[in-house]
């Protein structure tokens, strides 16, 4: 199953770069997979609608 997905670039401060890092490790995750997990978290405690 092929999914389309964009590249997108983000800038972040090196503290925040870090902890970033460290939840990967802890979750195990990619950069973008945990990124993509912390969207769709943040979309459901607000109750908005994905597209």
């Amino acid at each position: 199953m092929a999914t389309d997905k964009k590249r997108v670039q983000i800038s972040m401060t090196d503290e925040i770069a870090s902890k970033f890092d460290e939840l990967t490790e802890f979750y195990g995750l990619s950069k973008s997979g945990l990124f993509a997990v912390l969207i769709r978290e943040d979309y459901e405690r607000k109750g908005l609608e994905e597209k």
